[in-house]
C-alpha cells in the first residue's frame, strides 16, 4: 500500500506520547520509593533524565521515517564487526548492558507475540521491513534510550545503577499496557485491523529462528576446531576462521569433496585458484526440452575443479582445500535435497562458482550469517519451495526472473558482495510487483477467515461476560431482553473492533456497567438519570439506531431500582426467581441461546465491516477439501509442536493418487483452531484443524517441505559430518 503521510505522522506521534507516559509513570514511581526520596540531588536531575529520554525517543521515531537505503556489504565487514566486539567496555556500561539484556529477555518471553504484532503494523505503516529490535517499542530500544538518559546524571555509580534497575523493573510491570496502547492506536487508524495473536506468534517464531540460527552457527563453527574453548557459561567461544580452516580435516569418506593435488605440483597462488574457478563458471547448465534449466553435472564441486579446470596442475594449501571441501559438501547437500525441484537445482548449481570465490576471498564466509551470497541461496530455495513447472515456460515469470538474476551474478561478480546485494534487492522488488495479484487474493481469503473467527470470538466474549457480570442478580424479562438485545451488542461491537478487552472503549463500557450495577443493587450512590444517559451514549456510540436505543431504555427504566441481588434473598440462593417466575440460571441460558440471532442485527453487522458479502463470496467460491474423519484432539504440547512446525509461510506437498500439489500455510486461527492452506496462485486449498493436519502429516498425505534457511541447514549437515569424523 502507499504510505499515507498524515496517518503515519499522527499514529507515530500518539504512540510515542503513550510510550513516554508509561516510562515516566515508572520513573515517578521509583523516585517515590524510600531508597530514592531522600536523595535530593538525584530528584533534582529527574527532569533532565526525562528530557533526554524524550530526545532519544524523538530520534528513534524520526529514524523510522527515513527511507531504508539498500544494505551494502563488503568483504571486510565481518572483520570490522569482530574488532568492534573486542573493544573495551567500561565496567559501568557492562553492568547496564547486563541489566538491559535481562530486561529484554523477560519482556520477549512474555510479550514476544504482542511486540511482533506491533512490528508488523509499524512495517505496514512505514512501507518497509523492520527487525524486532529496531522497533521503537522494543525492550532493546527503550532500555537503551533509558540508559542514555540516566547515564549522564551526577550520582555515584551504585545509586545510578539502582535507579536504572528499579525503573526497568517498574516499567516491565506496565509494558503490556504500552504495547496494547500502540496496537489499539494502529487499529483505530485502520492499520492491519485483521491481525490476531496467531500472526504475532508466527512472526515472532520466524525472527527467533533466525536469531537462534546465528548463535547456533557460531557454536557449530567453534565445535569443529581442534582446541574447543568454552566460556564460564559453557558456551563456545568464537574461533578465528583462519585458524579453523587450517586445522579441520575433511573426512576420508567424503573424498569426492577433496581436490587431489598432483605429485610434486607447485602451490597455487590465489590468482591461479580464482582463474580455475572462472573456468568453471563458463560451464553452465543448459535448457532442456521443456524450456527449463536442468542440472548438468553429477560430479561434486571439488571433482569438477579437479577434472575440468587447470587446478589439477597445482597443489592447494590446507585453508583453501578445506574451503573448497566445505563448499563442495554444502552444495552436494542442497543438490541432493529431494524437496528441491530439478530446475531450481540447476540455478543453485550455477551459483557454486561465485559462492566459492566469495569463500576463498572472505575467510569469515562460513561464519557470517548476514552474508548476502548465502541470503541469495536462501531466497531462491524458499521461492522454489512453492514452485512447480508451468505448462507454458515462457509465461513462468518467477522462474525466468530467478534465472536472469543467477545469470547476472555469474556475469557481473567482481569479487565484491555488491552484485549479491543488487540481486536480492532486484528480486525483492520483483516479488512485490509480480506477486501483488496473488498476494491480494491470498490476503482477501485469509482476512475473511480471520474476520469470521474474530466475529465469533467477539460474540462469545460478549455472551460470556454478560453471564458472569450479572449472574448475581435476579433479572426479569425486560432486563434480560435489554442485555440480550442491546448491551451484548455494545460489548460485541467493541471487542470485534479491537479484538481484545485492553482498550479504553471496553473500560468505558465496564464503567457504565458498574453504574448500572449500583442501581440494580439499590445503592445510595446510584444515580438513575446518569446511568440511563451513560447507557444511551454507549449504545449510540457503538452503532445502534437511536429509535432502537430509546425503545430499549424505555422498557428497563421502571425496573432499574426494583431489581434485587440474589445474595439478598434469604433461603433462595440456589434457585432465585424473578416476579415472572423465571430462574436466573434459565434466563442466562436463554440469553446465551438468543444471542446468536440477536448478534446478527444490522447494527451489529455494521460494527464488523470486515465481514461482508464480497469477502464471504471469495471464501465460499474456493473449492473446499473433503473433511476427514475427526482424529483425537491434540494435547497442548502436541499442538504447540505442530504450530512450531507449521509456521505461517511453510510449504507442504499434498499427495492425492499420482498427483502432487504444493500448498502454503497462509494462516493459523487460534480461536477456531484452523490452518488455512493456499495454492501457489493465491486460491484457497482448504481449511483444516490441528488434529486433521497432524493426521495428514503422520499419514504422509501432507509432507512439510524444507524451504527457509537452507544454506544454514546444509552447512549444519556439513559441520556435523566433519565433527563426526
Amino acid at each position: 500500500m502507499g504510505v499515507n503521510l498524515p496517518i503515519m505522522h499522527e499514529s507515530l506521534a500518539v504512540i510515542k506520547r503513550q510510550t513516554i507516559d508509561v516510562v515516566f509513570h515508572a520513573m515517578n514511581a521509583v523516585s517515590e520509593q524510600q531508597e530514592f526520596t531522600s536523595d535530593h540531588h538525584l530528584n533534582m536531575q529527574i527532569p533532565g533524565i526525562k528530557e533526554r529520554f524524550i530526545e532519544q525517543q524523538d530520534e528513534c521515531f524520526n529514524t523510522l521515517i527515513k527511507p531504508a537505503s539498500p544494505t551494502r556489504h563488503n568483504l571486510f565487514a565481518p572483520i570490522k564487526r569482530t574488532m568492534h566486539d573486542l573493544a573495551l567496555v567500561e565496567y559501568e556500561d557492562l553492568n547496564f548492558q547486563l541489566l538491559r539484556r535481562k530486561f529484554s529477555d523477560k519482556i520477549y518471553d512474555v510479550l514476544g507475540a504482542d511486540l511482533a504484532l506491533a512490528t508488523l503494523r509499524f512495517e505496514e505503516l512505514l512501507g518497509h521491513e523492520l527487525e524486532l529490535d529496531d522497533m521503537p517499542l522494543s525492550p532493546v530500544k527503550l532500555s537503551k534510550s533509558l540508559q542514555s538518559a540516566i547515564k549522564p546524571i551526577e550520582v555515584d555509580a551504585e545509586k545510578k545503577e539502582a535507579f536504572f534497575r528499579h525503573t526497568l523493573t517498574c516499567f516491565a510491570k506496565n509494558y503490556r499496557q504500552c504495547v496494547n496502547q500502540a496496537n489499539n492506536t494502529f487499529i483505530e487508524k485502520g492499520i492491519l485491523t485483521d491481525l490476531n495473536d496467531s500472526d504475532g506468534r508466527a512472526y515472532y517464531m520466524r525472527k527467533q529462528k533466525q536469531f537462534m540460527s546465528k548463535n547456533k552457527r557460531n557454536e557449530l563453527m567453534a565445535s569443529i576446531s581442534e582446541e574447543t574453548l568454552l566460556d564460564e557459561k559453557g558456551k563456545f567461544v568464537d574461533t578465528k576462521m583462519d585458524d579453523l580452516l587450517n586445522t579441520i580435516d575433511i573426512p576420508q569418506q567424503e573424498h569426492q569433496h577433496i581436490v587431489e593435488a598432483a605429485p610434486l605440483a607447485p602451490a597455487a597462488n590465489q590468482q591461479q585458484l580464482l582463474h580455475a574457478i572462472s573456468e568453471l563458471q563458463g560451464n553452465l547448465s543448459q535448457s532442456n526440452a521443456d524450456g527449463y534449466l536442468s542440472p548438468k553435472n553429477h560430479l561434486s564441486l571439488a571433482k569438477q575443479l579437479e577434472n575440468e579446470t587447470s587446478l589439477k596442475d597445482y597443489g592447494l594449501n590446507k585453508s583453501d582445500s578445506n574451503s573448497i571441501g566445505m563448499m563442495s559438501m554444502l552444495f552436494d547437500n542442497l543438490l541432493n535435497n529431494a524437496h528441491i525441484a530439478s530446475p531450481i537445482k540447476a540455478l543453485l548449481e550455477q551459483l557454486q562458482a561465485p559462492l566459492l570465490r566469495s569463500a576463498l576471498l572472505d575467510k569469515n564466509f562460513f561464519a557470517d550469517t548476514g552474508n548476502p551470497a548465502q541470503a541469495l541461496v536462501d531466497t531462491i530455495t524458499e521461492q522454489g519451495a512453492g514452485w512447480s513447472a508451468d505448462k507454458d515456460p515462457s509465461k513462468d515469470f518467477l522462474y525466468k526472473k530467478m534465472a536472469d538474476i543467477v545469470a547476472t551474478v555469474n556475469n557481473d561478480f567482481d569479487d565484491s558482495y555488491d552484485v549479491f546485494d543488487d540481486a536480492l534487492n532486484d528480486f525483492s522488488q520483483f516479488n512485490k510487483s509480480h506477486q501483488a495479484r496473488v498476494t491480494k487474493l491470498e490476503k482477501r481469503i485469509v482476512s475473511a477467515e480471520k474476520s469470521k473467527a474474530r466475529f465469533n470470538r467477539a460474540k462469545d466474549t460478549a455472551r460470556e461476560h454478560n453471564q458472569k457480570a450479572f449472574s448475581d442478580y435476579v433479572l426479569g424479562d425486560e432486563m434480560t431482553d435489554f442485555f440480550d438485545q442491546h448491551w451484548q451488542l455494545v460489548l460485541f461491537y467493541i471487542h470485534n473492533k479491537y479484538d481484545n478487552q485492553n482498550n479504553k472503549e471496553w473500560r468505558k463500557a465496564i464503567n457504565t456497567e458498574n453504574l448500572l450495577k449500583l442501581n440494580l443493587a439499590g445503592s445510595d450512590k446510584a444515580d438513575k438519570r446518569k446511568t440511563v444517559a451513560a447507557l444511551q451514549k454507549m449504545m449510540l456510540d457503538t452503532g445502534q439506531q437511536k429509535i432502537d436505543v430509546n425503545a430499549g431504555l424505555q422498557k428497563i427504566i421502571p425496573f432499574i431500582k426494583h431489581t434485587s441481588r440474589v445474595s439478598e434473598q434469604a433461603d433462595n440462593t440456589k434457585i432465585a426467581t424473578s416476579d415472572t417466575g423465571k430462574s436466573t440460571v434459565r434466563a442466562l441460558h436463554e440469553a446465551a441461546r438468543s444471542v446468536a440471532a440477536q448478534i446478527t442485527a444490522p447494527s451489529a453487522m455494521e460494527a464488523a465491516p470486515a465481514v461482508n458479502a464480497r469477502r464471504n463470496k471469495a471464501v465460499d467460491s474456493a473449492p473446499e477439501q473433503p473433511i476427514e474423519e475427526q482424529t483425537q484432539a491434540l494435547e497442548p504440547e502436541q499442538l504447540k509442536q505442530l504450530q512450531e512446525q507449521l509456521t505461517v509461510g511453510s510449504w507442504l506437498a499434498e499427495s492425492t493418487g499420482d498427483s502432487t500439489e504444493k500448498v502454503k500455510v497462509a494462516a493459523y486461527i487460534k480461536h477456531t483452531d484452523t490452518f488455512i492452506l493456499i495454492r501457489r496462485n493465491g486460491s484457497k486449498f482448504g481449511s483444516f484443524n490441528s488434529s486433521q493436519m497432524s493426521h495428514r502429516l503422520m499419514q504422509k498425505t501432507l509432507i512439510l517441505l524444507e524451504s527457509s534457511m537452507m544454506f544454514d541447514r546444509a552447512l549444519e549437515s556439513v559441520i556435523q559430518s566433519i565433527r563426526a569424523a
